[in-house]
This record gives C-alpha cells, structure tokens and sequence, in this order.
C-alpha cells in the first residue's frame, strides 16, 4: 500500500507542475506574439499530460495494493518520467524567460526561450509521457475490469475449496521422495509427452500404495509447466470433496485461472445458461469443459496440451457419479477438435464402481497397477524413504536436546530399516505412519520408540495394517490398569468413531460439544494418535484422517472379535445421532441468527457467527447418521416424540409428505427470509396443511387473511425445464420407483429428469426413437427405432447393447427380464445380468407366435402374457410360461386363455391401441379421434363386458403425446386398481412445460391433474 500511495504523490507533483507550467504559457502568450504557434502546441500537451494525471491519480486512489496494477513499474516510469519533464520545462520558463525592455513605450515584455525546433524537440518528449501513462492507465483499467469480471464469474460457481491439490489442506501432504517411484513417474511423463496416448491414464492400486502422493507429485510437475488444467483430490468424509456433483464446476473454477481465455468463454455460456450448475453432470462436462476449452485454443497458434488430476475416485460418495465421470473423461478424446487435447490422470482403488466404471470403456485407458509392481522395485523406493526421513528425525531430535542424549551419526542403522521396510512393504503409508509415530515426542524419544516397534510381537497379526496401526494404538493403554483401560476404550471409540464416520471433519472443540466432553479430555485422547491424525494446534481447526487406511482398520468387520480397538458402526452412528438431536433441542430457537424483523434478508448477517459448528452439523447430518445406524431412537427426544407418539406409520408418512410440499413450494423464502417460516410460510399454507394445523400456534394473531385459501396442495409436484427447440413431446415413461422421467422429443433427444429435484439427468441422441422404458430396477433405458432396441445404462447414458426387433418389447416389472419379437413372429426373452461389463442382456428362452398378430405384452417373472386384435374384432389373449426344462431350440408353446369382442369403432381406426392392466385382468382400448379427442373403452379380460368408457380431450390446449404409463396399479384401494393417464404438453412460461395430465379411473369420474 506505501507503494500506490508513494505514486499517487508523485501524481499530485505532476498535476501541480502542468499548473504552473499552464500558467506561464498564459503570461508568454499575452508578451511573444510572434510564438503563439508554439505556446500554443505546449500549452495543449501540458493540458493534456494533466488530465491523464488526474485519471492516473482517480485510478490510484482506488487501488490498496500495488499487486493489483500489472503495469505499475511502466507506471511509476511514467510519472517520473513526466514529473522530470515538466520540472526542466517549468525552470527553462522561469529562468530564460526574462523581460525585455520595450524602447518605443519604456515597458518590459516577456520573450520567448525556445526555438521552434526546441519547441518540437519538448512537445515530442511530452507526448511520449502522455502514451506512456495512457497506455498504463488502459492496461491497469483493462485488467481491472478483468478481474472483476473473473471474480464475477468464479463467484457463481459453486466449488470444493480443499479438493485442489495445493489447498491450504492437501498442500500440507507430502510428495515422492525425488528417488523414489522414478519408473512409475517416468511412465505418466512419457504418457503425457505422448500425442497419441490414451485420454485417461488410470493409476490404480490397494489402499496406502502411496497413489495420493504420486498425485500430488504429478500435479506440481505440471503446474510448473504451465500444463496442469484443474485437480481434484476427493475425500471420503469430508462433504464437498466428496461430492460427484460438485467436480466439473471445481474444474472449472481452477480452469477459470489455468487456462488464458476460458473464463470469458465460460461467462458466456453461464450468462446464456444460468441454470446450468443445478443440471445434470453430463450437461456441465459438455458446457463447463469441453465447449469453453474447444473454443479457446482457436486464439493460440500452437495445439495446447491440458492434464486434469482427479485423485481418488473411488472416494467420490455417489457410486452412479464415479461411473459418470469415467464415462464423460473418457469422451474426451472423441470431443477434441484437433486445435487441442485434455487428458485426464486419475487414480483409485481397484472398487466395484470403478471396475464397471472402466469396463464399459475399454480402449480409452491407459492403466498401471501399483500393487502389481515387482516387490524389490517397492522395499527399494520405501527403504530410501526410511533412510532420509529417519535421519532427518535424528537431526531434528539431536538439535534439541544435550550432546549426552543425542543419537549417534548412524541411527537407526542398517538392520533396523530393513525391519521397518520389511514390516511397512508394500504400504508406502504404513512408512509414513511409523515414521510420525518414531518423531512424537509426546511419547518417548525417538530411540525409544522406534525400540517400541522393532520389539513389538507381530506374530499373531494377520495384516500389515494390524502390524502398523496395533503397536500405536496399544501405546494409549500403557501403563492403565483395567478399569482405566475400559474408560479409555470407551472414550477412544466414542471419540475417534466420531472423527473416523463423520461426514465432515469436526474440530477438537466441535467434537467435545456435540460428545459432551471437555476439550482437555478430547485433546489429551487426541495427543497419542498424532501418528494417525492431522491433529491441528488450534482447536477450532478440524481433525483430519491421514489416510482412510486408519479408518478401514478401525470399522473392519473381520476384526471385530480379536482387536479391541474396533469401532462397531451401527452403534456409532447411532449415538452420534442422538447427539445431534440433543444438540438441536438444546441450542436450535427461534430467530437464531437475531435477523429481528420478518422482512430482513438473511444474506445480511453472517449464520456462522450465531450458529455454532457443532450445531450446523447436527442439523446437517443428524439424519443420515440414523440411516446409517439402522435402529429406532431412544425415547429421550421429547421434540419427535411429540410428533410421532401417537401416529401410525402411515400418518407420520403424511406428516412428512406434507412437510416436504411446504418447504418445497417456500423454499426461496426459507433461504432468503427464514423468519416467515413463522408467518407467511404457515399463514398460506393449504387450510387441511398437517404442518400448518401442527404448529398454528406459531402463526401471528394479528394478520387477517383475505383471499380465501386453498383447502388441499395442487396436483403439481415438480416443474422440469425442457427446451421447446426439441420439438413436441412424442413418449413419456417413469422408472417404476418413480425416481425418473423420460421423454423422446420430435428432434429424436432422450431427456432423462431426476422426478425428486426435477433437475435434467440426462441427455441423449437417439433419431428415429418412438418409444422408451425403464428396466425393473431402473439400471438400464430401453429406446426402439424401426427394428432395432438400444439399451443405454441410465447413470451414465453410455450404449450397451443392440438388439433386433420388429415389434412389441417390454420388460417384466418384477423380474430382470426383457421380451422382444423377431420377424418371424418368435418372442425372445432376455435375462438382465445386473452390473455386467459387455453384454448385459443374455437370451434364456424363445417362444413360438408365428401366426399371432401381437398388439401388446406384459412380461413377468414366470413368463408373459400378450393380447393378439384381429380384423374379426377379437381380441385373444395367450400365456407363455417359462420352463427352464424347455431345450433352447425348442420355442415354447403358448396357451389361450380366451377371447372377447373388441368395441367396433377400435378397428376402424389404424392408429388405435391396447392395453393391459399389469395384472392382465382388464384392457383399454384407446381411440384417438378428430383434432385432440380421444375415446377409452376398458373391458374385463376374461369376459370381455365393457366397464366403463371415458372420452375427452377436445377442450384441452397441446397435443396428446402418450397413453402415459398406460394402466397401472392404482395403491388407493377404495378404487379400482387400474387408471389410465392421458398427457398433453402445455408451455407454461420461459422453458419450462406442464405435461398436463387426464386420469381415467374405472368406475368413477373422470379427475384433472397436473403433473410436471
């Protein structure tokens, strides 16, 4: 700051100068008549040269830090340069410009100093002055406006600070040893130097192999070269870093500052799309990534190479995103336009997730196993490692304390590394973690407890990490009797469970809050594990995992009978569950954040000062500990209780229901004004609302309701927003938990919708698609085109098989099965093997319906049902039934369960349809008619009398789209257990649109509904 303030002087100096210059230009204009020409060319220079220094001196009053003027060297040579200028100008005015007697009047008169070549000579030297502040002052405000624009922009993306490799977090982790892993390090190099290389390199490798530090190693190198693009390090435990939702907007967070030019191009495409963080992730790697960085490099004149740096996938909580983001990064190389290339190093443990994830993309990896890796090359790299680190203890250790107590120039000596290298191989973390716990002087010297481990029995241990972890955590019980050892146990498990199954690290003070200890007790616990912990100084600061090989080795099932250090998770989630609750009745009240008035915002106070951490937690997580306890609370939380004591299980369901419609439908007010949670929220809520009758107490007596309210919430659940360029909606279908919405648009797009949040899930190309259906468990999309049925795997969109078919297909929705017919009139089904790597539709059994002309099917576990309409208006039902016994070329035979007569006007009509109930017991007969009407006939199926007949649509706007989930099972049993929907779409502002919906109930009157 002394530096902008010692040039904002200088410009003052300058301002004064061109004054005092100006003023003597005016008295030589009125005496040198005869060289106002050149007064006059001087004049306006200086004038200039102040107006610029005025500019100069309104942008330096602005700034506080000379980091933020890139030009401030040109600056300050500028106003130097102009302040000398100006000084020599002004003294050759004052001093040559002497007055000369006028001999005719007896007056004296100024005369002019220059000549006109001088004058030419001072008015360049002048201008040069003024090009170099200008041109300073441009690039200054240019950068400035920048910078505003870069902070405008990261400002709306949302991110995971600490997932980036030099966070104030991860930069604490250590790197390779410089002569350690040099093979694997040269293998990545010639990987990234490779121009035809693979776009992913997958470092994978067993828990403590030390891939995190090879991250870490790789990440730097390349920073250093300007080569890096973005990191990110996930995190078990640690909620944002976690999070699969939030990885492409933290890639493009970083990216906004890696990469020249990217965070104009991605204001661009944020300002045309604000909504694009809340979509899907397949949406933000097109629009965060791949379309910013492909137009990028069209300014730069050579290919640009850019590596991300993802870290421990395996740990990312949403097994669906891991699979996503393999498949997204392995796109990449499809996507490059040749002007650029993005490449993707990652690494993992060999999980389940990540094995499917990799399998369906083979060909597009480059992979190296780290547990593969020859034991000599590893006890080698992990020796060197002990060797340096060992000695640096020595030096750090004999550094401070008295030369008599100083370990001698060859600790610990040859025998006692090999014993550690050979106890920690092939766990790069087993090393560190005995090194730490060698160096904690809090107990013992580091002679002593390296004799601790070299001494330690590891006969019985079963794992190195038993052979690791075991001699540390023993040390926290030497030296107690029993009785002391069972409350130190208690504590431990009380007090590392929490740190080791939180969702999110707590601090020292944190931890005593919420398990009702002292912060002396938890940190005096804390003190003997610095081996196994980042345990911070400050206690406001969170305790962290050193590696989550700590945590794997606490809560392992298969040591729960011979280690007393287990940590049994059901039962630690569900205390720390009941403390959270007890958190919340005790701190939680109204007005916590002392907003004071109904009207106030809350992004006006700071929540963080008035909510405690231990507090926000609770309220946080509170839920998915319970989940994950899987046992009923203690009766001791009065505020549940008073909810639930006297409710069935289907009237807390309603309570919870109506909950979710009321903060659902508020929750812009929630967030921006949380006081009308007691008054607006409860006030407008549907008279017959079970949270508004719950808590009318809390409504203000004073307001009077005018407007009369709405006695039941709308028919509307959720609003999806849907692009009308696509086209007309032309099917719909739900997964069968109702967890997804799909639609095929005129433009041959799959739109997938998650139905909870109504966020776009995905977004696929599929021309020629007319129909689409979930499998059973909603793993897989079916879509047909003419004769052919692409099955696409719902987390990730990615096509995974292609089957032939002619006609009708289904899938059981009770079985993992698929039917599908041939030409020749055969029937096929498929067994679904879920979780496949290649094919995951295997045929198991064909049926014979040559001759059956198939309209519809239901497909079940023990086989399916079709119904056949011919042009002697019958319609004839056959069941196939599955028979295991059956050869595979031996089609099955099917069995008529009988006729009926189908209305008259169904076969007059090509575009008619049927369909059967899921329990086959009833059929619709659908007829459409002229403009948007529509006729339904739905008759029992075994003897064909007709139960009721439903017509409309005419009166409706839009276009009836699809029979929507044709008849299905209707759960209210005052009512038949059929139903058929009809949907139309209908624009309703903006992008987003209203399937409007007509429900057709047997027996009963025709309902409007509205459904998005």
């Amino acid at each position: 700051m002394a530096e902008v303030l010692g040039l904002a002087v200088n410009c003052l100096t300058v301002i004064d100068l061109t004054v005092k210059v100006a003023s003597k230009l005016y008295d030589y204009g009125k005496d040198a008549a005869n060289a106002r020409d050149d007064i006059n060319r001087l004049r306006d220079k200086v004038l200039g040269l102040q107006k610029i220094a005025h500019s100069v001196q309104a942008f330096l009053d602005r700034q506080v830090d000379s980091r933020n003027i890139p030009t401030i060297e040109l600056l300050r040579q500028g106003v130097f340069g102009t302040e000398k200028k100006l000084q020599e100008l002004y003294d050759a005015l004052d001093i040559r410009g002497v007055r000369q007697p006028m001999r005719m009047f007896g007056i004296r008169s100024l005369k002019w100093p220059f000549k006109s070549q001088d004058v030419g000579k001072i008015v360049s030297d002048l201008q040069d002055c003024f090009q170099m502040l200008s041109q300073s002052l441009q690039v200054d405000q240019a950068s400035l406006l920048l910078d505003i624009d870069r902070r405008s922009i990261l400002d709306r993306i949302p991110h995971a600070p600490d997932a980036a490799y030099n966070s104030r977090v991860e930069d604490r982790n250590p790197t390779c040893h410089p002569q350690t892993r040099s093979g694997i390090l040269s293998d990545i190099h010639k990987w990234i130097d490779d121009p035809h290389a693979k776009s992913i390199f997958w470092l994978n490798g067993m828990a403590g192999t030390g891939k995190s530090t090879i991250s870490r190693t790789v990440a730097r190198s390349l920073a250093q070269t300007g080569s890096l693009a973005a990191s990110f390090f996930f995190k078990r435990g640690e909620s944002n870093r976690g999070d699969g939702g939030l990885f492409f907007s933290t890639l493009a967070f970083q990216l906004v500052s890696s990469v020249p030019g990217y965070g104009q191009v991605l204001k661009e495409i944020l300002d045309g799309n604000p909504s694009l963080m809340n979509k899907s992730l397949q949406d933000q790697f097109n629009q965060l990534l791949v379309e910013p960085l492909s137009l990028v490099p069209k300014q730069m004149q050579n290919p640009a190479l850019f590596i991300l740096i993802v870290d421990a996938l395996d740990e990312c909580a949403d097994d669906n995103d891991i699979r996503m983001i393999i498949h997204l990064l392995s796109s990449i190389e499809v996507s490059s336009n040749g002007s650029w290339r993005l490449r993707t190093f990652l690494t993992s443990r060999p999980e389940l997730p990540i094995r499917l994830g990799f399998g369906a993309v083979r060909g597009t990896f480059q992979d190296l196993i780290l547990h593969e890796i020859p034991n000599y090359i590893v006890e080698r790299d992990i020796s060197v490692f002990l060797r340096d680190e060992l000695a640096n203890i020595r030096f750090d250790y004999n550094l401070t304390v008295p030369q008599h107590r100083q370990l001698p120039p060859d600790w610990p000596g040859k025998a006692s590394i090999e014993h550690i290298t050979d106890m920690a191989s092939p766990l790069f973390i087993a090393a560190v973690t005995l090194c730490r716990f060698i160096s904690d002087r809090r107990i013992g010297s580091p002679g002593e407890q390296l004799a601790k481990i070299v001494n330690y029995p590891s006969g019985n241990e079963v794992s190195k990490l038993e052979g690791i972890y075991l001699p540390i955590l023993r040390q926290t019980l030497v030296g107690l009797s029993i009785a002391e050892q069972d409350i130190g146990l208690s504590e431990f498990r009380s007090i590392v469970g929490t740190i080791v199954l939180a969702y999110t690290p707590l601090s020292a003070r944190g931890l005593a809050n919420i398990l009702q200890m002292s912060e002396e007790k938890i940190e005096s616990r804390l003190d003997l594990l610095h081996s196994c912990l980042n345990v911070p100084s400050e206690p406001e600061l969170p305790v962290r995992l050193l590696h989550l090989s700590f945590r794997d080795f606490l809560v392992d099932p298969s040591r729960m009978d011979r280690s007393i250090f287990w940590i049994n998770q059901q039962v630690t989630h569900l205390e720390i569950a009941e403390r959270c609750l007890d958190i919340m009745d005790r701190l939680l009240q109204r007005d916590i954040c002392r907003i004071g008035r109904n009207e106030s915002r809350v992004k006006d106070f700071k929540a963080e000062r008035a909510v405690p951490g231990e507090l926000e937690y609770s309220c946080l997580y509170w839920i998915n500990h319970l989940i994950e306890a899987r046992e009923p609370l203690k009766d001791d939380h009065q505020g549940l209780i008073n909810l639930v004591e006297s409710a069935n299980a289907e009237a807390i369901k309603s309570f919870l229901d109506d909950t979710f419609r009321i903060v659902s439908t508020n929750l812009s007010v929630i967030r921006d004004y949380p006081l009308q949670v007691y008054s607006s929220m409860l006030l407008f809520a549907p008279t017959n609302s079970i949270v508004r009758n719950t808590f009318a107490f809390e409504m203000p007596g004073c307001v009077s309701i005018k407007t009369k309210l709405k006695s039941d919430w709308d028919p509307l659940l959720t609003a999806f927003d849907y692009d009308r360029a696509y086209g007309t909606i032309q099917a719909l279908s739900w997964s069968h938990d109702n967890s997804f919405l799909a639609a095929i648009s005129l433009s041959g797009t799959i739109h997938v919708w998650d139905a909870m949040s109504g966020q776009k899930h995905l977004t696929l190309q599929a021309l020629g698609t007319t129909r689409i259906e979930f499998s059973h468990t909603s793993e897989f999309l079916a879509a047909s085109a003419e004769r052919e049925i692409s099955i696409y795997r719902r987390a990730t969109g990615e096509v995974v098989q292609k089957i032939e078919n002619s006609g009708c297909w289904g899938f059981a929705k009770d079985a993992p099965l698929l039917a599908t017919t041939s030409g020749d009139g055969d029937i096929t089904l498929w067994k679904v093997i879920l979780g496949a790597h290649g094919s995951p539709f295997l045929p198991v059994n064909v049926y014979s319906a040559s001759g059956i002309s198939i309209s519809c099917m239901n497909v079940y576990h023990d086989g399916l049902i079709i119904a056949s309409a011919y042009q002697d208006y019958q319609v004839t039902l056959w069941r196939f039934t599955i028979d295991s016994e059956v050869p595979d070329d031996d089609p099955i035979q099917p069995a008529c369960l009988g006729s009926i007569s189908s209305p008259e006007s169904f076969f007059r009509n090509k575009y008619a349809k049927i369909m059967l109930s899921p329990n086959s017991q009833l059929i619709a007969f659908i007829t459409p008619g002229s403009l948007l009407a529509y006729k339904v006939e739905i008759c029992c199926a075994t003897n064909g009398k007709l139960i009721q007949t439903f017509e409309g649509g005419e009166s409706t706007q839009g276009t009836i789209v699809q029979c929507y989930r044709d008849i299905y099972n209707e759960p209210q049993p005052s009512r038949s257990n059929i139903c058929c929907i009809f949907s139309r779409l209908e624009q309703i502002g903006g992008s987003t649109v209203r399937f409007s919906a007509d429900i057709i109930y047997p027996s009963s009157e025709v309902e409007k509904s509205d459904t998005d």
